[in-house]
């Protein structure tokens, strides 16, 4: 009898491992199943809605700007206008017109400028002190011509530059006031 207990034991130990085998059996299924998921076509499919969903955010980004800038123009050119609307005119006194040869060495450029000079149009002390220098002004704006290179006269910061530097050097020998512009009514370079 003692031998048939130990059978049936065995076969009791038999049925567990059977069991877990098939139990593990499943759970290798399982697991192979959750390797399908992340297969090559799962990987596309997530590769293709991260890719919709940059498109959609670079639209909404680039949208935006355009917008943004189409309606900040007008209010800019709005202000510029009231800008300008509102400033009072100046008076303006010539020097004349010059024409002198660039500093170029390598190749002859030559530079014709007409000039007017603008101040205050109330200040009519400034405008007779402009006419008794004219001379000293004449020469002044020759030298600073002459010093200039072509490609320093061509572009719109040379010649930006060119007034500041003409404006600076003559109000450094007015005592009567101030030159607040200068303007260039004619400018050729050759």
């Amino acid at each position: 009898m003692a031998d048939k207990l130990d059978d049936l034991n065995k076969g009791e130990e038999v049925l567990d491992e059977e069991e877990q085998e098939e139990g593990g059996g499943e759970e290798e299924k399982q697991a192979k199943k959750g390797v399908k998921l992340v297969g090559p076509g799962f990987i596309k499919i997530i590769l293709i809605i991260i890719g919709l969903i940059l498109l959609i955010a670079i639209s909404v980004t680039v949208s935006y700007f355009v917008t943004k800038s189409m309606v900040e123009k007008p209010q800019m050119e709005a202000t510029y206008e009231s800008t300008t609307a509102k400033l009072e005119p100046y008076s303006t006194w010539e020097p004349g017109e010059f024409s002198i040869n660039t500093a170029d060495i390598d190749e002859v450029h030559f530079v014709s400028v007409k000039i007017a000079l603008a101040f205050d149009k109330n200040n009519t002390i400034l405008a007779s002190e402009l006419d008794s220098r004219k001379a000293q002004i004449r020469d002044m704006i020759n030298n600073i011509l002459s010093s200039k290179f072509m490609r320093e006269l061509v572009t719109i910061e040379g010649k930006n530059n060119l007034k500041l530097e003409i404006k600076n050097s003559i109000n450094n020998i007015l005592k009567n006031g101030r030159i607040s512009d200068v303007y260039f009514i004619d400018f050729v370079v050759q």
